[in-house]
């Protein structure tokens, strides 16, 4: 058994892990589990030339199969996620005041908002709305029990 190899791999493991801390984009993690199967390789006996190829196959195999998942799992998406007043389009809430084509009151997440509708009737105090747009400050609501646009 070679001591020293099985220390220099483990050593680039350590770095590999390093850098993975200051990037975190789940790249240099790989490496440095290949790099640590280097190490577990040469520790039991295998010279560079059989260690270096297992710690390739390991850290590639890695990249295409752990990582993708990795960062599906843990960043968070950005499609659809509109923050401030914006991010009240699609939610429900309920009529507060009753809600017409000029003017009305509903509550969505706990805030009251200014709204309106573009159905015909008024929407009765209570009943659930869906919030369909955004104008200025006003939400523009439907019953929340039509099919939403």
């Amino acid at each position: 058994m070679n001591n020293s190899a099985w220390l220099m791999w483990l050593g680039v493991a350590l770095a590999m892990a390093a850098v993975e801390a200051v990037t975190v984009d789940f790249v240099f993690i790989m490496l440095a589990l290949g790099a640590l199967a280097g190490a577990i390789a040469s520790y039991f006996g295998a010279d560079f030339v059989i260690s270096a190829p297992i710690a390739v196959a390991v850290a590639v195999g890695l990249l295409f199969t752990l990582r993708p998942m990795l960062r599906r799992r843990l960043r968070p998406t950005r499609d659809n996620t509109d923050i401030g007043p914006r991010s009240v389009v699609g939610q429900t809430g309920f009529v507060v005041e009753p809600v017409s084509e000029s003017q009305g009151l509903v509550k969505v997440h706990g805030d009251l908002w200014s709204a309106r509708t573009d159905v015909r009737t008024t929407l009765p105090l209570g009943s659930p709305v869906h919030v369909i747009d955004l104008q200025g400050a006003t939400l523009l609501v439907d019953p929340a029990t039509t099919e939403r646009r």
